[in-house]
């Protein structure tokens, strides 16, 4: 879909130096992606926050170093 968008001259030149004035879309496309799939993780975060507050295996941040390394041995493959 085509869409006008109006950006600062000093930020299109910045565009151009990094992807090349022809691939200014796909640089937008991009990166506009990214910031959504940021916003989408934060969003997630917060509605997650505070679900183990009540896990003993979470009470300090002992228990949960040891809870990661204890996992991570368990579910580490070697190919």
């Amino acid at each position: 879909m085509r869409t006008n968008v109006v950006l600062p001259d000093n930020l299109v030149a910045e565009i151009d130096r990094i992807a090349g004035a022809r691939k200014r879309s796909e640089f937008l496309a991009e990166a506009v992606r990214e910031r959504i799939y940021r916003e989408k993780l934060k969003v997630a975060f917060e509605k997650a926050r505070g679900i183990l507050k009540d896990d003993p295996r979470f009470a300090t941040s002992a228990k949960v170093r040891k809870y990661i390394r204890d996992f991570r041995r368990k579910n580490s493959y070697r190919f």
